[in-house]
C-alpha cells in the first residue's frame, strides 16, 4: 500500500497489527499494552 517501513533506533511503543495472508486475518497485540489487533 505504500507504507514506508524502517527499523528504529530507540524507545518506541507498543503495537498492534493485522496480516493478511492467502485470504486469511492474522491478528498481533503487543501484550505489556492495552489493545487489541481486529479486523474484518
Amino acid at each position: 500500500m505504500g507504507h514506508k517501513v524502517q527499523f528504529a533506533n530507540g524507545p518506541y511503543g507498543g503495537y498492534q497489527a493485522i496480516r493478511i495472508k492467502d485470504g486469511i486475518y492474522w491478528g498481533a497485540s503487543e501484550s505489556r499494552k492495552d489493545g487489541q489487533a481486529s479486523g474484518y
